[in-house]
């Protein structure tokens, strides 16, 4: 029987993992995303893609113990989503009323303390952000001067003659692309440049 207590670890896994992977699979993922020990007796909480599943994973000392829960209706309607620790803070916080302690940063955000420390962090990052972006748009207004021709390059432009003579000569677009070893739709698009269609 799982045994659930309250001093036990509770991870979830933020993205939605594929509903066909088994322990082992899981047991990897904890290790290389969570970057948790599947062996520590942590509850792993993990979100089928389409919502409709939830799955438990934890090792009991003996064993893994893998609990499922799956849906015959609907969704389940909301699961802690974030780019950030602080935005998974607030959307645990607002949900389900509990509070985010990080045991590998020392950061426990349920304290005033807590809270101003990652206010603090975040402030710190966004003025790293904004550094990098100025320097992004310093190096591409330098390269504008240089006279240097920025984004894609134009591959399937020049393919532009070759693609029409092949559709000419009866190739098919699927084949064209094949040959020139372009995208199908970039072939489509310059065929309807031409002909409009």
């Amino acid at each position: 029987m799982l045994q659930i207590t309250p001093q036990m670890r509770i991870l979830v896994a933020l993205e939605a993992v594929d509903g066909r992977k088994g322990i082992d699979s899981l047991a990897r993922l904890c290790q290389e995303k969570l970057e948790a020990d599947p062996f520590s007796g942590c509850l792993f909480f993990f979100r089928s893609r389409r919502g409709t599943a939830i799955r438990i994973l934890v090792y009991d000392g003996q064993g893994f113990w893998l609990a499922q829960k799956r849906l015959s209706k609907g969704r389940f309607r909301w699961w802690p989503e974030g780019r950030n620790t602080r935005e998974v803070a607030r959307s645990l916080a607002a949900h389900l009323g509990v509070g985010f302690v990080s045991l590998t940063e020392a950061l426990d955000l349920t304290t005033p303390a807590g809270r101003a420390m990652a206010a603090l962090l975040a402030v710190f990052a966004e003025f790293a952000r904004e550094i990098l972006r100025e320097r992004v748009r310093a190096g591409l207004a330098h390269a504008r001067q240089n006279g240097q021709r920025l984004g894609r390059p134009a591959t399937a432009g020049l393919h532009a003659d070759k693609i029409r003579k092949l559709y000419r000569a009866g190739t098919s677009k699927s084949e064209i692309a094949r040959r020139l070893r372009i995208g199908r739709t970039s072939v489509r698009r310059i065929l309807q440049e031409r002909w409009g269609g």
